[in-house]
């Protein structure tokens, strides 16, 4: 899956960047498709680039009790409110590896006024963030969204390959990526089209939870 550069570059990030050890939890649902043998090949060669990577499968009983709502999906075992359904490729496989080196170092970079209005939220918030691998917009919406994941774990985000998942994806109105649909303790709230950065999903956020309360 990566070439010699690849897995060399990788190994170094890898080795410089890495606190703890990282046990990834993967989901293949019931039915066999390419898209979850690349997920798990995938898997597989991260955790031999590493002896802090480790991953495990697991079953349906475990996925309904996380309220997976698709598979292949991919979430941390220490951070199982961040998730990716799908095969982080494209450009989102840098966001995938960014996200993994911030859980294993449990820390994030946000500017100071974002993390502090992060971390004060109290309301459940799911993110559901539609992205595709060649969409160069979609990694800072999807980085944004794992950022404040990782900040409060009140805050469940959800990374969905829209490509991968049409018939989800159209229950959703999406018609082009990225797009952010925001729930307040499940309800859904707000919906967002369109290139977001920090700053911007902090507003959104707010916002829902303004509407939620009956503020707006």
């Amino acid at each position: 899956m990566f070439d010699e550069n690849t897995k060399k570059f990788l190994m170094k990030i890898f080795e410089e960047k890495l606190k703890d050890d990282i046990t990834l939890l993967f989901y293949k649902g019931e039915k066999t498709n390419d898209f979850i043998n690349i997920v798990e090949n995938l898997l597989k060669e991260l955790s031999n680039l590493s002896p802090k990577i480790s991953y495990k499968e697991i079953n349906g009983k475990m996925a309904n009790l996380l309220k997976l709502r698709l598979s292949p999906s991919i979430l941390f075992e220490k951070k199982k409110n961040i998730i990716y359904y799908g095969v982080p490729s494209g450009y989102e496989f840098r966001v995938f590896v960014d996200t993994l080196i911030d859980v294993s170092m449990n820390a994030t970079e946000l500017p100071l006024n974002i993390a502090k209005e992060i971390a004060k939220i109290k309301e459940n918030i799911n993110i559901l963030t539609f992205v595709t691998p060649n969409c160069p917009y979609c990694p800072m919406a999807a980085r944004s969204s794992f950022k404040f994941a990782i900040i409060n774990d009140k805050i469940r985000s959800e990374v969905v390959e829209a490509s991968e998942f049409q018939e989800f994806s159209m229950n959703f109105n999406v018609f082009a990526v990225p797009k952010i649909v925001v729930f307040v303790n499940g309800e859904k709230i707000k919906e967002h089209n369109g290139m977001v950065n920090e700053p911007m999903l902090m507003r959104i956020i707010k916002e829902a939870i303004e509407v939620y309360n009956g503020n707006l």
